[in-house]
């Protein structure tokens, strides 16, 4: 695949290694996408030309298979360091702790090769070019996560509320940690390492009082009733338009960054300039489609959610009308996994989209009721309980939540919440 030298000095005078070319091609991609960016652009990042890094690799998918080869190899060095640390914890809080803080540990120290392989759209698309690589870390995941549950004080769970909890679990500690590091990644700086134990500490103990059921009695809730509101009709659905509907599936195949004009128009048999007819840009096109799927799947919500009587229907509400929606329209699952990692949104310049994004801003009243500081009280919460909801139903493709699964995320979101109500802060 490439040459075996670690270090070679290239015409310019400069001495690579392969660990400094995964850096760079990381650093590019980041900027442009991985479908814009070239190898010429990877040698610009090192101050080198192009054939250079031919030296070391003939192409991108030879340089993908080594950034792959180098995370697999981290993977399983913290695998298995985490699994000999976890063999001497005695508690389920103590095995816990060392599973949050070495997953933060080994994001933190190597943030880039982490972040490629593990935001969409990347994890996508990579999923399917090396499904053995991602199984494998799968499975190393989750037998750390099940020795958690051979630990002093740890719950008793079947193996379906395991399933839902290693769900639950891995979603909570990547939002909790891979949000931030990606807005600080983004920004060129980091977070501190104060933020960082902060961070931590809030995660362990969000995730021991939503598995353990501790610190929270919950109201008895009509799930009849609130099934019955939740359900969705195939005619709520938003139209597609032919454009729409290329351009959702280009977004789910490539991401926002990878989604051209160009290819929109190339996937509808029309020219490029045609499409200008109905977007001025590429940014256009992406926030009407945005817009158009938000809209629909955000309004019939509201609407259910003033037929609630109460916080905890409302939550569970969100949980069913979700999985009924996403039953019927799939697609909208790729929208969803870049908003949970770019929300809230930043500031909107335009007054337009101000309004339209502002209008959903009395969704966070579902959790006005809750016994919570004002530092917590706003679009936090509904964050984390949207992560919990979609990244549960990427998990299902093709699979309606069962109301056993609704009630699981119910019960562990609302216990993690309330287990939160003394805190100052909260981990997104």
């Amino acid at each position: 695949m490439f040459v075996n030298d670690r270090s070679v000095k290239t015409e310019q005078g400069v001495n690579m290694e392969h660990a400094d070319i995964i850096k760079a091609a990381i650093n590019a991609w980041a900027k442009s996408g991985f479908s814009s960016t070239s190898l010429n652009d990877v040698a610009k990042e090192l101050g080198v030309t192009k054939q250079a890094i031919y030296r070391y690799y003939p192409g991108k998918d030879a340089l993908i298979e080594a950034i792959r080869d180098e995370v697999d190899r981290l993977h399983r060095a913290h695998y298995e360091a985490l699994r000999a640390a976890m063999e001497t914890a005695e508690s389920f809080k103590e095995a816990m702790e060392l599973f949050v803080y070495a997953k933060a540990d080994s994001l933190y120290t190597h943030p880039a090769e982490y972040l490629f392989f593990f935001v969409p759209p990347n994890v996508k698309i990579y999923t399917e070019q090396f499904p053995e690589f991602y199984s494998g870390m799968e499975k190393r995941e989750k037998e750390l996560f099940l020795s958690l549950f051979d630990k002093t004080g740890a719950p008793v769970l079947d193996e379906r509320q395991l399933d839902t909890a290693y769900v639950l679990v891995q979603t909570t500690s990547a939002l909790g940690l891979l949000k931030p590091l990606m807005e600080k990644y983004k920004e060129g700086s980091s977070v501190s390492k104060e933020e960082l134990s902060v961070i931590k500490q809030i995660v362990v103990e969000t995730l021991c009082i939503g598995i353990c059921r501790e610190d929270a009695v919950l109201e008895p809730v009509d799930a009849e009733y609130v099934a019955n509101i939740a359900k969705v009709e195939k005619e709520e659905l938003p139209e597609l338009h032919k454009i729409f509907e290329v351009v959702e599936k280009l977004i789910n195949t490539k991401g926002m960054r990878g989604t051209s004009l160009g290819e929109v128009a190339r996937e509808l048999g029309m020219s490029k300039s045609s499409l200008y007819s109905h977007f001025k840009d590429k940014e256009s096109m992406i926030k009407t489609v945005m817009v158009n799927q938000i809209k629909g799947f955000m309004d019939p919500l509201v609407t259910r959610l003033a037929m609630c009587r109460n916080t905890q229907e409302k939550v569970l509400c969100y949980i069913l009308y979700s999985a009924a929606y996403v039953e019927l329209h799939s697609r909208i699952l790729g929208i969803m996994a870049w908003l949970r990692l770019n929300l809230p949104m930043p500031h909107q310049e335009e007054k337009k989209e101000q309004d339209f994004f502002g209008q959903y801003q009395g969704l966070y009243g579902i959790f006005a009721g809750l016994p919570l500081k004002e530092e917590v009280k706003q679009h936090k919460p509904m964050l984390y309980l949207h992560a919990l909801i979609f990244s549960s139903l990427e998990r299902k493709p093709g699979k309606f939540f069962s109301p056993e699964d609704a009630k699981d995320i119910y019960a562990f979101f609302l216990r993690g919440l309330f287990g939160m109500a003394n805190k100052d802060k909260f981990f997104i």
